[in-house]
């Protein structure tokens, strides 16, 4: 790996977690008892992985050198895999049950839906 590529990986990241701050912040001003900025954060995250893998990889619209950078970096960044666990991990300590089992379902299976729903809006363009 080149020094050029670190460097973008850098930057990227560093916009990455700029912009999970500030939308996961606007986002949960809407619940005070839910953590829906980190919800929405991750859903988000991977739609955007999933439009950016078939624009780079099927389209080819978006040259290899700026693949590493967008998917690594800054949706690297962006999404909150690890704060995610830790904010189930409260909610099971706090005897949330259902609010943890909701937030489990809720990521993982909105997760997986945004990123085909990206793929397929990847491919419409």
């Amino acid at each position: 790996m080149k020094y050029w590529q670190l460097l973008l990986i850098f930057a990227a990241g560093g916009l990455g977690a700029v912009c999970r701050y500030a939308v996961s912040g606007w986002v949960q001003r809407f619940s005070e008892t839910f953590p829906i900025g980190t919800l929405a954060v991750n859903v988000a995250g991977c739609f955007l992985f999933g439009t950016v893998v078939v624009l780079a990889g099927e389209r080819g619209l978006l040259p290899p050198q700026a693949r590493l950078p967008a998917l690594t970096g800054f949706l690297g960044a962006f999404t909150t895999f690890s704060t995610y666990g830790y904010e189930t991990q409260q909610l099971l300590s706090d005897a949330e049950w259902g609010r943890a089992a909701l937030y489990l379902v809720a990521n993982n299976g909105g997760g997986v839906f945004a990123v085909l729903l990206g793929m397929a809006c990847g491919r419409l363009i």
